[in-house]
């Protein structure tokens, strides 16, 4: 690559990060209202058909003060810190469950769509929780509020006391009404690898409180997500067909090289980078990465969620020498795909495609600030800049 071509793609690269930054910080995605049962929370996504926020997710929320605790330590910037606090202030004050996990969605109006998932149904999602966790002491280790501590205690108590099995996976959710842990068919409602994630931020929470409940927690989730793995490194996340979706893949994969890292595992660092280099392997040209696998073959759609994990994990890879140099310009293809999905007006991302091939019409959250620490691995990558993932969203 010349000089002349790599100086376009690092700046065509910090305009997209400075215009993501804007969209998260400026565009009402995160609730800076004075109404107390939203000030600080983060809305899922803007429709830009109807104009609205659909409901206000504690995951994302979680996510919201990963990023900006990721972005306060890149650039020292008080605001960031802020308006972390206030994330952490809403999931405390009002996603927080008296059994120590997090409700999940806050509809804005009447119609709940999926009532299941709405703060009154009582269901405790363990993923949103094990998110929630990580963000919270993420925001932690700046702010040294002891309020964020506590309840990221509370998260993990939860976690390992009520809904971790006795094979280290956990249960999708915890049914507080009924005091019942359930799960469905659904992916995102059945135990699987994807909630080695998890065990990010009970790893974490081992090294704050020193209670080695939590490592062994983890170290039990990351074993019971190798179950899950293939010989080739797919994890299967469908029990029925036996099936992956890309996002849940990469969950899996986030999960146990952050874990393997911190503990120096090299089982698990070895499990995710097959992971990944599956997920490489599948890059068609033009960086495109269609997200769902089944029957042996893969649909035709894309979602930026998954493209960004793809983006930020290998970019981490290729500079820690955990793939090879051959994988540089795969991973330079879907930086490049990244950018064709950013709204350039607001800086915010497109969620990607509908399972009928229309673009869905709405700026998300959470793929904006997958997209954005993507791009700024990418960019630390070309700038020969420690990657570092403390704070991998």
């Amino acid at each position: 690559m010349g000089e002349g071509q790599l100086g376009k793609i690092i700046m065509a690269l910090q305009e997209a990060i400075s215009g993501a930054i804007k969209w998260i910080l400026h565009s009402g995605i995160q609730n800076i209202s004075e109404d107390k049962k939203k000030h600080g929370g983060f809305n899922s996504w803007f429709d830009l058909d109807k104009k609205n926020y659909k409901y206000i997710y504690s995951e994302i929320t979680g996510y919201g003060k990963t990023t900006l605790s990721f972005l306060y330590d890149r650039t020292g910037d008080s605001l960031f810190l802020e308006r972390a606090v206030l994330a952490g202030e809403w999931l405390l004050d009002n996603a927080f469950h008296e059994l120590g996990g997090v409700r999940t969605r806050y509809y804005l109006d009447d119609d709940k769509e999926a009532a299941d998932y709405s703060f009154e149904s009582g269901q405790l999602y363990t993923f949103d929780s094990g998110m929630a966790l990580f963000g919270l002491l993420s925001l932690y280790k700046f702010s040294k509020d002891k309020r964020f501590l506590d309840g990221a205690i509370k998260i993990g108590k939860f976690l390992v006391d009520k809904c971790q099995k006795p094979d280290g996976s956990l249960f999708a959710y915890y049914d507080s009404a009924r005091g019942l842990v359930s799960e469905y068919k659904k992916w995102s409602t059945q135990s699987g690898s994807f909630h080695a994630k998890t065990a990010m931020g009970l790893s974490l929470l081992y090294e704050m409180s020193g209670d080695i409940k939590y490592l062994k927690s983890a170290e039990s989730l990351c074993d019971a997500a190798l179950k899950f793995q293939e010989k080739d490194g797919r994890f299967v996340t469908f029990f029925e067909g036996g099936g992956t979706h890309l996002h849940p893949h990469l969950y899996s994969c986030e999960g146990l090289l952050f874990v393997g890292r911190k503990l120096n595992n090299e089982k698990y660092i070895s499990a995710a980078v097959s992971g990944i280099i599956w997920a490489l392997s599948n890059v068609k040209d033009g960086g495109i990465l269609n997200y769902l696998f089944m029957g042996g073959s893969f649909n035709l759609y894309e979602r930026t969620d998954a493209l960004s994990q793809l983006l930020r994990l290998s970019s981490f890879c290729l500079q820690k020498g955990l793939i090879g140099d051959d994988y540089q310009e795969k991973i330079k293809s879907l930086a490049s795909r990244l950018l064709n999905f950013q709204e350039k007006e607001s800086g915010g991302f497109y969620y990607g495609f509908h399972d009928n091939g229309e673009k869905l019409n709405h700026i998300n959250s959470w793929c904006t600030m997958f997209a954005l620490q993507a791009l700024c691995y990418y960019d630390d990558l070309l700038n020969n800049k420690d990657i570092a993932i403390d704070y991998l969203i």
